[in-house]
């Protein structure tokens, strides 16, 4: 998928070209299969997107901060692709840097709204709710309809666990991209197929284990992004 891609809602934020692809619904879709209210369905949606969106924008930024030129911040689905290039040559470090960016800034602000809810700063129920950014427990401030801190533990959540995740050598995510990066420096010839390899390796270990733990929606989506890794071009 592109930026050019029909249905999409085009906004500029920090002098970047945003572009919203109407697939992000399919957040809400997953979500909306739960029992929660409707309100916590609909919250889910934007404390998402927010995740997504600090994860992207810190690619665009470290990439731009390299002299790259930003193309477009793509949201799709339950992902993202930054689109840059730059005329002058950057080195392996930097291409891995720029990888690593997004969930380095989507994981210190999400454990940054972690530590203000354990300070009481979002409420008495935000203060309880979540013993680590790990706790899926936020879901029961969404069946009780305290929604401040049903949304402030989405975010926790999504930004830490699925930024942790970006690092995995998993076929489409950040982690596959740094790998090849650091394959190829080791062994020039056969760095990619290396990595690719551990990369297929890895994205089918991690789908086994989560469709048989339950987690069958999140397996499945990780399913679809590594298989279109194989064909696709580079994303961020």
């Amino acid at each position: 998928m592109d930026a050019d891609t029909p249905g999409s809602l085009r906004v500029r934020l920090f002098g970047f070209p945003i572009v919203i692809n109407w697939s992000v619904l399919f957040i809400g879709a997953l979500i909306a299969t739960s029992r929660l209210p409707i309100p916590a369905i609909l919250l889910f949606f934007p404390a998402a997107i927010l995740s997504i969106l600090i994860h992207e924008l810190g690619h665009a930024a470290v990439a731009r901060s390299f002299g790259a030129r930003v193309d477009s911040v793509l949201l799709y689905m339950m992902g993202g692709l930054t689109s840059w290039y730059t005329t002058s040559r950057l080195t392996r470090l930097n291409r891995i840097a720029i990888s690593a960016a997004g969930s380095g800034v989507e994981i210190v602000l999400g454990l940054g709204v972690f530590a203000l809810m354990r300070a009481g700063a979002l409420g008495d129920v935000a203060a309880d709710l979540m013993s680590h950014p790990f706790d899926t427990f936020f879901w029961q401030a969404g069946y009780a309809q305290q929604y401040v801190a049903y949304t402030a533990g989405v975010f926790v959540w999504v930004s830490v666990v699925w930024g942790l995740l970006n690092w995995l050598p998993i076929g489409g995510f950040d982690g596959s991209y740094m790998l090849g990066e650091f394959m190829v420096q080791r062994n020039a010839e056969r760095g990619h197929d290396i990595a690719r390899g551990i990369s297929i390796a890895v994205s089918a270990v991690v789908f086994l284990y989560l469709y048989s733990t339950g987690y069958r929606s999140f397996a499945l989506l990780i399913a679809l992004i590594a298989v279109s890794s194989l064909v696709g071009s580079k994303r961020y």
